[in-house]
């Protein structure tokens, strides 16, 4: 069975490229086409999105579990795998048909067309079956390949009148090629079964259940921006794009050990060992509140400096809605645990769907009242307020089943080191104006103050997660390093 280790750093590493790279883009980006040319990307991918959806429906979550369930049985787990996909495949060929469609009659023009690359990729995503394997390597070392490729391509190609066009068609032909690697991995994984017409319709319904929450958290992840493009400006959706993206770039981190530990869970209750996946729900509920709330002070500390420094000039509405975006950092990642390691594996997807439910609700109905007045301000809220809803529903709904009131204590002391880094860096900003280097102090010495003041209270505390997890991972870590030096 792989190692739950080496797969959280397979994928830490990759969430850490996805960090770096928008990083080092984000800026050129924002100056070559500007925050309406932001929204029209925003924008025309969002509705491409919508089609990509219908493709899907539940698979990602749905053959991910399947697969984790079935994979000691290669013969029931290869005719799983082939019923699922021909279903995704036909799926994907109404989605790519219905897109060309609106494509050529959308007001974006070649813009809209761009994306078609990006809905094909929907018919050959099978991401979800090597999730479902624990084969994490294989994903992130094809994905940091095509990623670093397109990021070298993207200062070359993205320049000029057609800088949105050519940024758009970038994004959309390397997510096709990126899917099409991963084919010829499947051959020696599986074996070829015919999918019978009975055996792929017994995956609609599963599939239909685990998409009413795909559907309802896209419209508070990616629906606002529709809105925006539709009820305010362009311009506006610019700098919810930019915020967003932001304030989502170490939140990867944070999903990342969601995405190492849906499988997993999912085949230890399978198998009957639920205590030892309690245990793994603990550290990892740890795990993801500490960095959540590192980065939601560190970022609302930094937002002053970073806008105009970092996006440039023009882009200073953006300091409000990141402020307002990462208020919801902590209440993503305790429902992002939950979620992946709980509610999906246990089957629980009736919980699962009546918070997402909720929560795009709450979404859509704060996203009419504000974004006429407010703009991408508004939206902010929308999606704060949404993700607020999906995790109290989702706490409501697991009470008395586990320890929340012993996690929330443990994690408290977070608050208060968070706290006192974000007046460290706000005081910083203060003092040495708006510069770059004065967004490189705050981020160092943010970082720095944050880790020693964790590090002092996990040592006087004991903390049980830091002795019998991470202290024993860096030790190994270091080890490691030492003997191939």
């Amino acid at each position: 069975m792989p190692s739950v280790k080496k797969n959280f750093i397979y994928n830490i590493a990759y969430q850490v490229l996805l960090l770096l790279l928008p990083l080092i883009t984000a800026p050129y980006l924002s100056r070559v086409v500007g925050p309406s040319g932001l929204g029209t990307y925003s924008f025309t991918y969002s509705v491409s999105y919508y089609f990509v959806l219908f493709a899907m429906l539940g698979i990602n979550n749905y053959g991910n579990r399947l697969i984790a369930r079935l994979r000691s049985d290669k013969t029931k787990m290869s005719k799983s795998f082939w019923e699922v996909w021909t279903l995704q495949a036909l799926l994907g060929l109404i989605a790519v048909f219905f897109y060309l469609l609106y494509s050529l009659s959308s007001s974006f023009g070649s813009i809209a067309f761009s994306w078609i690359f990006y809905v094909i990729s929907s018919i050959f995503d099978i991401n979800w079956f090597f999730f479902g394997l624990e084969e994490f390597k294989v994903t992130v070392g094809r994905n940091f390949l095509i990623k670093l490729f397109t990021f070298v391509l993207m200062f070359i190609v993205v320049r000029g009148e057609h800088a949105v066009f050519a940024y758009c068609m970038l994004i959309s032909g390397s997510t096709l090629v990126s899917v099409l690697i991963l084919w010829p991995f499947l051959r020696a994984r599986i074996i070829w079964v015919r999918p019978t017409i009975r055996g792929v319709t017994t995956h609609i319904v599963p599939n239909l259940v685990l998409f009413v929450p795909v559907v309802a958290v896209s419209l508070y992840t990616v629906l606002d921006k529709v809105m925006l493009g539709h009820m305010s400006t362009l311009e506006q959706t610019g700098f919810f794009e930019n915020s967003l993206k932001v304030s989502q770039m170490p939140f990867t981190l944070v999903t990342a050990l969601g995405t190492v530990m849906l499988p997993r869970m999912s085949n230890l209750i399978a198998s009957g060992r639920e205590g030892e996946g309690r245990r793994y729900l603990g550290v990892s509920m740890w795990l993801a509140l500490g960095l959540s709330l590192a980065f939601s002070f560190g970022i609302a500390g930094v937002a002053p400096v970073l806008a105009p420094v970092y996006f440039g000039p023009g882009y200073q509405a953006c300091v409000p809605v990141l402020c307002v975006l990462v208020l919801n950092m902590p209440f993503m990642a305790w429902a992002n645990v939950l979620r992946t390691q709980y509610l999906i594996p246990k089957g629980m997807d009736r919980a699962y769907v009546l918070s997402v439910v909720v929560g795009a609700a709450v979404n859509v109905a704060a996203n009419v009242a504000l974004i006429p007045r407010l703009g991408a301000l508004g939206a902010a809220w929308g999606t704060t307020l949404a993700e607020v809803a999906v995790c109290v529903v989702q706490v409501v709904e697991v009470r008395g089943m586990l320890p929340q009131r012993r996690w929330l204590g443990e994690n408290l002391p977070f608050v208060a080191v968070g706290a006192a880094m974000f007046v460290a860096v706000r005081w910083l900003g203060s003092l040495m104006g708006l510069r770059v280097a004065t967004l490189a102090a705050q981020v160092l010495v943010g970082g720095m103050l944050f880790a020693l003041l964790s590090w002092a209270w996990l040592a006087a505390s004991g903390n049980r997660y830091w002795l019998d997890f991470v202290l024993p991972m860096l030790k190994g870590t270091v080890s490691r390093f030492r003997r191939k030096a």
